[in-house]
């Protein structure tokens, strides 16, 4: 069946896009030296005790990325046949906010208040990171690897967006277990690579997939 050209998830993803990115660049810059890929913890608590308005204010983007995947990843379900797997997929995503949005809090609220007590400031920062690099990167990751995948039983869709999409997650998964090993270099060059690849799947799904007149077609049976 057709339908009109969609331009609503084509703007959403756009928005989404920007939001995500936004947050990339504050990571990558102003928030830089306060974050655990700063080896030394003295350096990262004079940051924050010189920086504090700067550093909560900018975990606010963190915060609406972490809506604006759910946002995203909702828009991908009209192209998915209906399945328990697409269920969960979009479960996992959804539940990885819940670690995220605390992490986000702990970062932005609680370690300014720690930081004349580096021990305690150490064990909530190591909490905070397992929170949102290890659980929350884990779930959505592994939702949006579910998601990806499921777009393949859509017979209407190009195979090409689908397959450019995988190693977005592939290499968020591996941002996971870097975190979880205590590797932070890695997981800096991961983190590099999983959000800059993720954005370029959203803008080719965006530019290729939303502007299909081709619906997809429906599917009743479930995996």
């Amino acid at each position: 069946m057709t339908r009109p050209t969609q331009t609503h998830p084509r703007r959403v993803t756009v928005f989404v896009i920007l939001i995500i990115g936004l947050a990339c660049v504050l990571m990558a810059t102003l928030m830089a030296p306060g974050l655990p890929s700063n080896p030394r913890l003295a350096d990262r608590i004079h940051f924050i005790e010189q920086h504090t308005l700067v550093w909560q204010w900018s975990w606010l983007s963190w915060t609406l990325s972490s809506f604006a995947l759910l946002w995203f990843s909702i828009l991908l379900l009209d192209y998915i046949p209906t399945t328990a797997a697409k269920f969960l997929g979009i479960v996992l995503i959804a539940l990885g906010i819940i670690p995220d949005l605390l992490a986000q809090l702990l970062y932005s609220q609680l370690l300014p208040q720690l930081t004349a007590d580096p021990r305690g400031y150490q064990f909530t920062e190591t909490i905070a990171q397992w929170l949102t690099g290890v659980l929350a990167n884990g779930l959505y990751c592994s939702g949006g690897l579910l998601l990806n995948l499921l777009l393949l039983r859509n017979r209407s869709l190009p195979r090409w967006p689908i397959y450019s999409g995988l190693p977005a997650w592939c290499f968020g998964i591996g941002l996971s277990v870097a975190i979880s090993g205590g590797h932070y270099i890695l997981a800096t060059l991961l983190t590099a690579l999983s959000m800059s690849w993720s954005l370029a799947w959203m803008a080719v799904v965006a530019w290729k997939l939303w502007r299909l007149n081709t619906h997809y077609e429906m599917y009743t049976h479930v995996i």
